[in-house]
């Protein structure tokens, strides 16, 4: 089936559920400064999966824009879709609706307000000169402080792409889930239009994306808390130590990201993952020009544990206590097996009372004294917060 049918059944599937038992009737609210704005679109692409960046956003590009101003019935299916008005407003947050095609009278209406933002528009002439078949493009919306990742695809006809001002924004083009090609970021003001050139491929460099994700933890999701996100580098084998073109600018901002790395050595070279909140890490991966996409990096978030000591001794006075970590499956009073996960000695005591035990992954734990290990103290280490216990004998 060739592109055009493609979009032809896309047009249809929405126009046929006029009359479909089977759809959802959503009614889309285009807000501004309060108010509804009038004549705006909505536009639907399609998704693959919701929780995996590549088949969530980059999936389709065949778009299909529908009035605002009727109540619509969505058909079975998932679906990412995002509101404009012209090309001077357009929403800036990843919305996504999914419908099996089960018939469910409790929920055969729903009315979904969004907030319009400033819109400036990306003209994407030299990527479409360079699309080879099978290739489609679309405009990354990088996170800010108050919204998350998202994305806008050129439709297969289309030059020039509406995207929300203000924010960062990176062209990439796609096969089949796979990064081919990713551009230069760019932040745009209100109203502007920008001709987006294409990179250039250096012989000997090659550019490395790879997604990023949040391992969910007993605290529910990381976004309500307020923590640095992780600080991402490339380290290659003579040393140099390479930053992404982009920098988050908060936990929440992690979940569904691109990270991307201009002009990197061809050769081995080292990621490294590291932050006071989270656990860190080190992989060896192997650059390959002219575009080499990493697995997906899962995040943890991680917690700061303190100890005080209240009469605790050490068997012999020049023989420091030392402390048994456990973690655990489950958390709180549902927690289960422990095993062990790491020792510290409390060097200084019974002079110090307060140790600093450092980061630990969020989760559930037990501290037990290495030299009275009958007794125990359990403890939750959360998610950019710091954790203290009172250890006793």
């Amino acid at each position: 089936m060739n592109g055009r049918a493609k979009r032809f059944l896309l047009a249809v599937a929405f126009i046929a559920t006029a009359k479909n038992a089977t759809a959802y009737r959503f009614e889309f609210f285009a807000r501004h400064n309060g108010e509804r704005v009038a004549h705006a679109e909505v536009c639907f692409f399609a998704a693959d999966q919701p929780r995996d960046i590549y088949p969530r956003f980059f999936a389709s590009a065949d778009v299909r824009c529908l009035s605002a101003d009727d109540v619509i019935d969505v058909p079975p299916g998932k679906w990412n879709y995002y509101v404009r008005s012209g090309s001077s407003l357009v929403s800036d947050h990843p919305a996504y609706v999914t419908h099996s095609g089960t018939p469910r009278r409790d929920a055969g209406y729903k009315a979904v307000n969004l907030e319009l933002v400033a819109a400036a528009t990306i003209d994407l002439s030299e990527w479409v000169r360079a699309r080879q078949d099978g290739e489609t493009i679309f405009v990354y919306a990088d996170s800010k402080n108050d919204t998350l990742s998202t994305a806008f695809p050129l439709p297969p006809e289309g030059t020039t792409v509406v995207v929300p001002a203000g924010v960062p924004l990176t062209p990439v083009m796609m096969r089949s889930h796979h990064v081919t090609r990713v551009g230069s970021p760019m932040v745009l003001s209100p109203g502007e239009t920008h001709a987006a050139p294409l990179p250039r491929v250096v012989h000997g460099f090659a550019d490395v994306v790879f997604a990023t994700t949040l391992v969910r933890t007993l605290a529910g999701r990381v976004e309500q808390y307020d923590m640095p996100p992780p600080v991402f580098r490339l380290r290659t084998a003579k040393g140099e130590i390479h930053e992404p073109l982009t920098s988050s600018t908060n936990a929440a901002s992690l979940d569904l990201t691109l990270v991307v790395f201009r002009n990197v050595p061809v050769g081995p070279a080292t990621l490294i993952v590291s932050g006071d909140d989270w656990e860190s890490a080190d992989e060896l991966v192997y650059v390959t020009e002219p575009m080499t996409v990493l697995e997906d990096v899962a995040l943890a978030p991680a917690g700061h544990l303190r100890l005080e000591l209240s009469g605790v001794r050490s068997d012999t006075p020049t023989v420091s206590p030392r402390v048994a970590i456990f973690r655990c499956e489950g958390s709180g009073n549902q927690s289960g097996p422990c095993t062990p996960f790491v020792e510290r000695e409390l060097a200084g005591a019974p002079q110090r009372t307060s140790f600093d035990v450092g980061s630990l992954p969020a989760g559930a734990y037990e501290l037990r004294l290495v030299n009275a290990p009958s007794r125990c103290w359990p403890v939750l280490i959360w998610p950019g917060r710091e954790s203290k216990v009172v250890i006793a004998e």
